[in-house]
């Protein structure tokens, strides 16, 4: 039997799995035999051995239930082709933490857009332990500086070094000025995307939605973390919300994170291959980190971040 074949078989099968729950989401997550045909895609997702292995080793990192409905979801829509009932997914990932803030769960449609996006990149639990006095963050995608100012409070204003990248004029020119108000200090801003290499490349301006077009009508310079940070410095933290660009910006810190083996936060929706392709690079790095998902937006598939915590 084909890899071809296989898939379509065991898609099939996650089919009337999903059918014979009736799409009560609830029902279905708490089924071992949907889990189980997860990990059977995953080990035939690609007609190369060796990928479907790391991706497997990666769905293997996933360290709580939170993280693998919401991997499940966006692997489901995205890889497989079986479009989940996404949103009556994420609220259900979302359940405690919604009750602990005192909502009513009956119209989640009722919910701001932004309800959870104030909690991206530091929210999670296991992030604070590791959070010591020598901080070096590196923030991806910088937009208005916003990011910057989380992370000081975040890392109690502990660190040596932070830099941030933002390649669209008008936005450097605001992420600039946001610094000088806030007072922030050792902060290095770099008007330069993040990339595999450095090179030349076409983006368009769309606020905070800017990326790689090939069509685009700004020349941007982009550059590998690597070619950046000195090798003497110890990263502790990286952010990337880079629109698309996450994984051949990865590729570009290779060096870094196999050196310093820093906290990762990676946005993961851009594009419906990320769900895969980005942990697996991670696990190729550096294969005993440890992963968490979290979702930051009540409506939408937007904002879904892969935590990376060594071990």
């Amino acid at each position: 039997m084909s890899y071809h074949e296989k898939r379509q078989m065991l898609k099939n099968m996650m089919i009337d799995l999903i059918d014979k729950h009736n799409n009560e989401l609830s029902k279905l997550c708490s089924d071992e035999e949907f889990y189980k045909l997860i990990r059977y895609l995953l080990a035939v997702i690609s007609d190369n051995d060796q990928a479907n292995i790391l991706a497997l080793r990666a769905y293997d990192a996933l360290q709580d239930d939170e993280s693998r409905r919401i991997f499940a979801c966006l692997f489901l829509r995205g890889c497989v082709g079986i479009d989940m009932p996404l949103m009556e997914m994420i609220l259900l990932t979302l359940k405690d933490r919604l009750m602990e803030k005192g909502n009513d769960l009956s119209n989640y449609n009722d919910y701001d857009f932004n309800f959870f996006i104030g909690e991206q990149y530091f929210s999670l639990l296991q992030l604070k332990p590791l959070c010591g006095d020598n901080e070096i963050f590196i923030d991806c995608g910088a937009h208005d500086g916003e990011t910057i100012k989380d992370f000081v409070e975040f890392s109690e204003g502990k660190y040596n070094k932070i830099y941030s990248f933002e390649p669209i004029p008008r936005l450097y020119e605001s992420t600039l000025q946001n610094i000088k108000n806030a007072g922030l200090q050792r902060v290095e801003l770099i008007q330069k995307g993040v990339w595999s290499h450095e090179a030349v490349l076409n983006f368009t301006d769309n606020g905070m939605s800017s990326q790689i077009y090939d069509k685009g009508v700004i020349p941007v310079k982009v550059v590998a973390i690597d070619d950046v940070v000195p090798e003497n410095e110890k990263v502790t933290f990286i952010k990337m919300d880079v629109e698309g660009a996450e994984f051949e910006a990865l590729k570009g810190a290779e060096k870094t994170i196999c050196r310093c083996r820093p906290v990762l936060a990676i946005c993961l929706y851009h594009k419906a291959t990320d769900i895969i392709e980005i942990p697996s690079l991670i696990m190729k790095f550096f294969p005993k980190y440890k992963f968490y998902i979290r979702h930051h937006h009540i409506t939408m598939w937007w904002e879904a971040v892969l935590y990376a915590l060594p071990r």
